[in-house]
């Protein structure tokens, strides 16, 4: 019976001819359509099995919505699905002094001595001895005032650059569309903070170079 049933099935096969031409009906020719039916039937087959396996083993996408997560379910899914996770933001400019709060630059602690008050430089002003009768060539407030006057100035152009620079460096805007690692976030940070010092050193001496030619 299987023997049969195999041999009805050939015989079936056989006969199929999808490229049959009326014009050419010689053995030949058919023999060409048969065989040509044969070849696309199993490519046929084999692009159905391929895209039936590709279909199976290809894994399902699922977009699950979660309204309003808290700082750590979001940390939570994106541990899991660092890859597809997505997570507008309700801001898409934000500046960056809504992420640093304080941002405190530490000067050399001469600029807070008392070398470079108003009484200091009184005092070492030798001009107002020279009326005096007691006074001597080798005082070294002959020489002293300019160099403690031109360190106020150095400390008055310091914090006046960095209170500059502050501005632009809070105003600075951060934009995204949706959120952002820590990791690029803290590398956004770092990028900015070093813009800051690098403008902040060229400011400086940009302010710097112009005292120094009205004073010459």
């Amino acid at each position: 019976m299987p023997w049969n049933w195999f041999l009805e099935l050939k015989t079936k096969i056989n006969r199929i001819n999808l490229f049959q031409d009326i014009d050419k009906t010689n053995q030949e020719d058919i023999k060409n359509q048969k065989i040509s039916t044969i070849i696309f039937l199993i490519l046929f087959t084999i692009s159905i099995v391929a895209l039936f396996l590709y279909s199976s083993l290809t894994p399902l996408t699922k977009t699950v919505v979660v309204e309003q997560p808290s700082l750590s379910d979001y940390k939570q899914l994106e541990e899991k699905y660092s890859n597809t996770l997505l997570c507008a933001c309700t801001s898409v400019s934000n500046e960056y002094n809504k992420f640093i709060s304080s941002f405190t630059p530490t000067f050399n602690q001469v600029c807070s001595s008392d070398f470079i008050s108003d009484k200091w430089l009184d005092y070492v002003n030798y001009r107002l001895f020279l009326a005096t009768q007691y006074h001597f060539v080798s005082d070294f407030r002959h020489s002293a005032y300019g160099f403690f006057a031109m360190l106020r100035t150095l400390c008055v152009l310091a914090r006046q650059t960095i209170d500059d620079q502050l501005v632009s460096f809070y105003s600075t805007i951060l934009l995204t569309e949706n959120t952002i690692s820590e990791d690029i976030f803290l590398v956004n940070i770092n990028a900015i903070r070093d813009q800051f010092m690098n403008t902040s050193a060229n400011d400086f001496i940009i302010k710097l170079d112009s005292v120094l030619l009205m004073g010459s």
